[in-house]
């Protein structure tokens, strides 16, 4: 036993207790990682076990030394039977080949059991030894427990006692100190830690027990205001001679540099071992350091991908600073190369920064930076964007770019404002037709195709002309992203990027700029929504999906992809935005992208008057406002409009069309009050329910004032640019007032296509105006070709709302002049039945479970039935009287006025089945 404190670990006591009732142990890990103290404690903390000891070196690697030394191990402990065990070492040849059996004979008649350690097992590599302990291992009696503790396993077949379950294995994983025997290791040595400081060496050393009692010994040495678990390094003296003396100091001069070549990146796999040190086995060389336990660890399962111990690393790279210092750089940047070849930006950018290659650093980060941003990527090259000097970002316009993005993908417009003007500046590019940093024509490395410095002093010529379009489409849409964050888009910016897209088909750009254009489209495309303009939002979106699909801007992709569904949903395109739904909505319920496609289910649902449904999901995903909103609205830092402004404003609309307009007017006035970043959109929103509210209390002259405070009646009408939701609220309104002719004039740029934002669904409400007013004024057949095409519009999508929302009189017309049987018949009746089950502005609210007596509900299921009260009564057995007094109940109870209501109510209510 050593003579400092030993820490109990009775995890592991019990741990290898359980082991040694298989035939074969192994405990295998690195040195230090406290094996060998870990079985002696064991051992004498296993009173009742017997433990014979060998302890290996290079010297024992002989027949007779070995053997010996097992026999008398065994000896000692084995009592009854021991002095077999002398005759056999005092007689046999232990050199001799078949040692091993005789040995196996002695040992058979052993009644309990005895475990042998071999420590150190590795040291074993005679082939006379291993093929001894191979039949040890083969044929040991049940008596006999083999324990081998090493750096590595030894050369014996041990697969198949572990397919067979007779082996035990006991690795690095097992051994690495817990938090809790961390803390007792250090109070064992004196130190009283805090948890956070417990917890950095803890992270420090990865657990290696020689790593934390180093710890402990530089922790004393420290005076009190240098004790920080970031000072405890690799490169500390203590843990330097430690590292060198027992992990790097035995290899061999070819291994050594092996791995202070490698040692220059976070994480290495074979292929790039061979970049960095010019061999050809870097995967066999990483291997054999994996299981020799050299603080090698490898990384996920595929375990192609290694990392060495944060200590070892640290100790490896000071002293290829000592070493090698001038190959430090050179290696940096082979790695940049092959990293950025293989698609990891933020390693190799890290290493072009490490390097001092800002130039390369620059040419990576503006190929590539905006996807990593895009993808949610980003927030590890804010601190590489960080350590770059002002004047290299001064003097690389791209460079300047990949920082704006930085600064607003943080929310940070204002902060990428000095960034935006330097990224607009004059654009160069090299004489030989390379890029403005010296890389190739495909941005990827030198124009040679060689990975290294650029000489900023390299004469320039004037860039061509797709880089400076290239320049301006970033910086355009950068702008857009700024503008988005500021819920305000200069109109200026709008107009260029509108013609940038148009101008790109033949600008022959770059493949590596091509990305530019894809985030041009989908900034454009969410600047287009915070303007309400939805049919170009939804014009520009779709051009980016395929953009962004192209170059990998996966999470930037499902947001479009999600916008899409709810701008095809608004329209009216219920089926498309349907599909899109069921096809994408898997993301967790508070993922943005799931918030979008939970919104556009919640219009399909009340386009298709399943109203419940609607303002049951709705209740799930309302946010209210406070600091948790903008991320229910999109990006961090709100780039996309806060679609939780409109919330109240669904809400209302439900609540109209279930006949409740005091609720619905309490919540257009929470959410015109509420409203911040969409006001405006908010009041015009709120302006055409105020509408539907006034024409459902048939009070025309009301919702027209509302309309003439909230628009300029010289422009509704007249102007292209009157949207068309509020020229068909103009028609309904007019038709309210008796005025047909008017209302067919409101709604007839909707028709020709010449009002601005016609959605589907405000072609079919002015086609159903058109149809109500041409009725009135006499062209039944002109009513008949309306009515008919607003059925052709909306029968595919299911649009019923549209046709409830245009009033009875559209009812009457889909009763008289559409045939029963023809091409909508199925349509005409699934919306004939929701018009009688829809609510009157008579209703009054009903209480929230209608409860009805058995007699009631008897009543109830008659009045379908169009029997007189007589007939009724007749059948129930009851006086007239008593059905008449059970209709009053009736009404009363289900807030209606008249039979019809009663019907349509009670179908509402699920009360008829």
């Amino acid at each position: 036993m050593p003579a400092v404190p030993v820490l109990p670990r009775p995890r592991l006591f019990h741990a290898l207790t359980d082991a040694t009732e298989r035939r074969v142990t192994v405990l295998n890990a690195s040195a230090g990682a406290g094996k060998t103290m870990l079985l002696a404690s064991w051992s004498a903390w296993s009173t009742g076990q017997r433990v014979a000891w060998v302890s290996c070196d290079r010297n024992d690697n002989e027949p007779k030394v070995f053997w010996a030394c097992v026999v008398e191990a065994l000896r000692r402990v084995c009592g009854r039977g021991s002095e077999s065990l002398g005759q056999l070492a005092g007689h046999d040849d232990l050199a001799d080949p078949q040692f091993a059996e005789r040995l196996l004979d002695t040992l058979a008649p052993l009644d309990d059991p005895v475990v042998l350690v071999l420590d150190q097992a590795h040291e074993i590599t005679d082939w006379r030894l291993l093929a001894g302990l191979e039949i040890l291992l083969r044929h040991a009696p049940p008596t006999l427990r083999l324990v081998l503790s090493g750096r590595g396993f030894p050369a014996l077949s041990l697969a198949r006692l572990r397919v067979a379950g007779e082996l035990a294995d006991i690795g690095p994983a097992e051994l690495a100190c817990t938090p809790a025997e961390t803390r007792d290791l250090f109070a064992l040595f004196g130190l009283d830690l805090a948890p956070p400081q417990i917890a950095g060496l803890l992270e420090r050393t990865g657990g290696w027990m020689a790593g934390l009692r180093l710890a402990t010994l530089w922790w004393h040495a420290q005076p009190p205001q240098r004790r920080d678990p970031a000072g405890f390094t690799g490169d500390e003296p203590l843990v330097a001679d430690y590292l060198s003396d027992e992990v790097v100091g035995s290899r061999s001069s070819q291994l050594r540099r092996f791995l202070l070549r490698t040692c220059v990146v976070d994480r290495v796999t074979g292929e790039l071992a061979d970049v960095l040190t010019g061999g050809s086995d870097g995967q066999k060389t990483l291997d054999v350091l994996e299981r020799e336990n050299a603080l090698v660890v490898p990384v996920g399962r595929q375990r192609t991908w290694y990392h060495y111990s944060p200590l070892l690393r640290e100790f490896l790279t000071d002293r290829i600073g000592r070493e090698m210092p001038d190959e430090i750089a050179g290696l940096h940047r082979l790695a940049a190369g092959w990293l950025s070849r293989r698609g990891f930006l933020v390693d190799a950018a890290r290493n072009a920064a490490a390097a001092g290659d800002w130039r390369l650093a620059g040419t990576l980060l503006a190929g590539d930076g905006d996807r990593a941003f895009a993808n949610g990527e980003g927030a590890a090259l804010e601190p590489l964007l960080a350590g770059i000097p002002a004047d290299e970002i001064a003097a690389n316009p791209e460079l300047a770019a990949v920082c704006a993005t930085a600064r607003l993908n943080a929310g940070d417009p204002d902060g990428a404002e000095a960034f935006l003007s330097v990224s607009s500046g004059p654009v160069v590019s090299g004489p030989d037709g390379s890029g403005p940093d010296g890389s190739g024509p495909d941005g990827s490395g030198m124009a040679d195709g060689r990975t290294t410095t650029h000489d900023p002093s390299s004469p320039t010529a004037p860039a061509e002309p797709a880089d400076g379009l290239a320049r301006e489409v970033k910086v355009t849409e950068l702008r857009l992203h700024q503008g988005c964050l500021r819920g305000r888009v200069d109109a200026t910016v709008m107009t260029r990027a509108h013609q940038l897209l148009d101008d790109m088909g033949g600008a022959g750009l770059r493949s590596h700029h091509r990305n530019g254009l894809a985030g041009l489209a989908y900034w454009l495309g969410i600047a287009e929504l915070w303007n309400a303009h939805l049919s170009a939002a939804r014009t520009s979106l779709a051009r980016a999906v395929p953009l962004l699909a192209e170059n990998g801007f996966g999470r930037w992709e499902r947001r479009a992809h999600a916008w899409l569904a709810l701008l095809d949903a608004v329209d009216g395109r219920l089926e498309r935005a349907e599909r899109a739904i069921r096809g994408e909505r898997s993301e967790p319920p508070s993922d943005p992208v799931r918030l979008l496609y939970d919104m556009a289910q919640v219009v399909i649902d009340v386009e298709r008057d399943r109203l419940d449904q609607a303002w049951n999901l709705l209740a799930t995903i309302a946010v209210p406002p406070g600091e948790d909103a903008a991320d229910a609205a999109g990006d961090a830092g709100s780039a996309d409009p806060p679609l939780w402004e409109l919330y109240g404003l669904l809400r209302a609309r439900i609540l109209i069309h279930q006949g409740d307009l005091g609720a619905a007017r309490a919540e257009i006035a929470t959410a015109k009050d509420d409203a911040v970043r969409l006001r405006t959109q908010v009041k015009r929103y709120a302006t055409l329910l105020e509408i539907d509210i006034a024409l459902q209390e048939s009070n025309p002259v009301q919702g027209r004032a509302i309309l003439s405070a909230a628009t300029d009646p010289r422009r509704v009408g007249g102007s292209d640019s009157t949207p068309a939701a509020v020229r068909v609220a103009d028609g309904r309104l007019h038709l309210a007032g008796g005025d047909p002719a008017a209302a067919l004039d409101a709604v007839t740029p909707c028709l020709s296509g010449m009002s601005a934002e016609t959605r589907l669904v405000d072609t079919v409400a002015a086609l159903l105006v058109a149809a109500t007013a041409q009725r009135r004024l006499g062209t039944q057949a002109s009513a008949t070709g309306y009515l008919e095409q607003a059925l052709a519009l909306g029968r595919d999508d299911g649009l019923v709302r549209v046709f409830l929302d245009a009033g009875r009189g559209v009812r009457a017309l889909l009763t008289v002049v559409i045939p029963p049987e023809g091409p909508h018949a199925s349509f005409r009746s699934a919306l004939l039945h929701r018009f009688d089950v829809q609510p009157t502005a008579t209703w009054k609210s009903p209480d929230q479970t209608v409860r009805l007596t058995a007699s009631e509900r008897a009543v109830l299921h008659y009045l379908p039935s169009h029997l007189t009260n007589e007939e009724i009564a007749q059948d129930l057995c009851l006086s007239v009287n008593t059905v008449k007094s059970h209709l009053r109940t009736l009404y009363r109870k289900l807030g209606v006025g008249s039979r019809r209501e009663a019907i349509a109510r009670a179908l509402q209510l699920e009360l008829l089945r």
